[in-house]
């Protein structure tokens, strides 16, 4: 009974020293006691107190299918045992349970490729300008494709210990900030992941700290990225350049890309085979899409990053004049796109423009969408049916590309009707085999339709008496169903009422 009374006093008083430190410290305080008590006793106290659903997305654009790991840190290092496991779903987003016991730690998680065949994990490109080619077919915004067994993307997160739900997302940015913290020489500490978080943000000129920032799918609907922040919307062009980095159309692999990140430390350096800042916004410049064209705040962002910065060797000398610029003007008429990286041109709908600089050469190229087919140039460049146009900029230039809709060969098929040849008039009288003349199948394609077609066949077969039953409808689409009833015609010339209709389809 005793023994009873003191450990009903023992959880008294450490769910009252919980409450203290819930309502009564500052963050670096919370970090110290809740490590105090969870090294303790006193920490199995907490296993009865449920869990806490830690939930997030996987936007590289969306990352479907992919296997999550999520680790404990303890005293800075990733603790080997697995803490909980789950899977993306076809909108990058997963959720799993984490025993509350583990409030205010650090957790580690990891993002990895399924081995499925059945089930691959599948990445969507995001970068608006395309992704080059991966597995030798050109894949454009919007596309998806298959990620190897190394992919490998990253993320640290602080659960809070009042808290029922708790994001923990994965984004290249994320795995930069995962990199610094990891080569710091105390590890994994909240102080360490916050001052990482803050020196990316800062790296590209972004107020709020990395792991404030909720990920966007540029490729998802208007609303979506109506309701981003601005600063969002920025991040997630940044992350998504991450797929189009190197030589087009040839860029490296996105797991080869994260990797790279993951040995410079998560810092982007300037130099020979390494990631690096002027690379990435070199590529984030031509990824804002046409959807985001209104915001201003945007599109002067990322003009301003892709040009040269004062003092940087990029500005005119004094005294010399800036060369004259001209305007590039391109309308799109169908469904295609028209770019050239090298000029940060990605235009994919309606009408771009570009100014360039006077004197300028360069080679547009058309690309068809799905289900188009590129026609020809117009304008400037007038009569070419090449996918190439070659201009120079000695004044303002304006180009029409003209997608027309693929021709696609209708395949043809075969519909048998089989009927039984009538014995009698409609008036009741005999009707004899001679006395048939021919019969003839109508058809449509719906039976709000008039009837498209007909077709005759003669009462004998090759005049050898044979009484005919049957008869093959040619030409029609395959696949498609068509309604089909019959007359006979004396040889009187008199035809009967139409049959009932059957359905069949073109086989």
């Amino acid at each position: 009974m005793f023994e009873q009374y003191k450990n009903t006093l023992k959880n008294v008083a450490t769910t009252l020293l919980l409450a203290f430190i819930i309502t009564g410290c500052g963050e670096q305080t919370l970090n110290e006691v809740s490590d105090e008590i969870l090294s303790s006793d006193t920490g199995d106290t907490l296993q009865n107190l449920g869990s806490v659903v830690l939930s997030g997305k996987a936007i590289k654009g969306v990352i479907e299918n992919a296997n999550v790991s999520v680790y404990v840190i303890k005293n800075g290092e990733i603790n080997s045992d697995l803490l909980a496991t789950a899977h993306t779903n076809a909108n990058g987003e997963f959720s799993v349970k984490i025993p509350r016991k583990h409030a205010r730690r650090l957790l580690y998680l990891e993002l990895t490729a399924s081995n499925s065949e059945l089930s691959p994990t599948m990445m969507t490109c995001d970068a608006f300008s395309g992704c080059g080619k991966i597995n030798g077919e050109t894949t454009q915004f919007g596309d998806s494709f298959p990620l190897n067994n190394n992919f490998l993307l990253r993320n640290v997160v602080k659960l809070e210990g009042h808290e029922d739900f708790m994001p923990a997302h994965f984004s290249p940015l994320r795995h930069m900030v995962v990199a610094q913290v990891e080569a710091s020489s105390d590890g994994f500490t909240w102080s360490n992941v916050d001052s990482a978080g803050k020196q990316v943000a800062q790296l590209f000129s972004l107020e709020a700290s990395i792991h404030k920032l909720t990920p966007v799918d540029l490729t998802g609907d208007a609303e979506t990225l109506y309701l981003a922040s601005d600063e969002e919307i920025i991040a997630a062009i940044i992350d998504a350049s991450f797929l189009n980095i190197g030589e087009s159309p040839n860029y490296k692999a996105v797991e080869e890309v994260l990797n790279d990140l993951t040995q410079q430390q998560g810092a982007l350096e300037e130099g020979e085979g390494v990631i690096s800042a002027s690379e990435v916004m070199l590529a984030a410049s031509s990824n804002v899409p046409d959807t985001l064209i209104q915001r201003t705040s945007v599109v002067d962002y990322f003009s301003a990053e892709a040009s040269p910065s004062e003092g940087s060797g990029g500005e005119e000398s004094a005294g010399e004049e800036s060369p004259m610029r001209y305007s590039l003007k391109i309308n799109i008429v169908g469904n295609g796109t028209v770019q050239n990286i090298s000029n940060n041109i990605a235009c994919s709908s309606g009408s771009c423009s570009k100014e360039l600089p006077q004197g300028t050469e360069l080679t547009l190229m058309a690309t068809k969408a799905t289900g188009y087919e590129f026609d020809h140039w117009e304008l400037d460049c007038s009569n070419s049916t090449s996918s190439e146009c070659g201009i120079t900029m000695s004044g303002d230039i304006s180009v029409n590309a003209i997608f027309v809709e693929e021709e696609v060969a209708v395949q043809t098929g075969v519909i048998n009707v089989n009927w039984s040849a009538p014995t009698e008039r409609e008036d009741g009288t005999t009707l004899a085999a001679s006395e048939i003349k021919q019969y003839t199948i109508y058809y449509r394609e719906s039976q709000d339709d008039p009837y498209a077609g007909a077709m005759s066949k003669d009462a004998t077969d090759n005049g050898n008496g044979n009484v005919a039953t049957s008869l093959d409808i040619e030409g029609l689409e395959k696949g498609k169903s068509y309604y089909l009833a019959g007359v006979t015609i004396d040889t009187n010339g008199l035809t009967s009422q139409l049959s009932n209709e059957i359905v069949k389809t073109v086989q």
